[in-house]
């Protein structure tokens, strides 16, 4: 099992995640991490955002 299928699994257990969060769970470096969030944000299984209020900082979330 990849870093991938792991990620969802992560989110799961920690939903709503912070990508800061995710780091600390998977291990990868930011950009492994974040082209594997956006390959399952094009696949529709998970919504990445940007929250503005408190800077940019990347929050993701498991799609129903």
């Amino acid at each position: 099992m990849g870093v991938r299928p792991g990620t969802p699994l992560s989110l799961y257990c920690t939903r709503p995640a912070w990508f800061k969060g995710l780091l600390k769970a998977t291990g990868q470096n930011k950009a492994e991490l974040y082209q594997h969030l956006k390959v399952l944000d094009n696949s529709g299984y998970i919504e990445m955002y940007i929250p503005t209020v408190e800077g940019k900082r990347l929050k993701v979330l498991i799609t129903k």
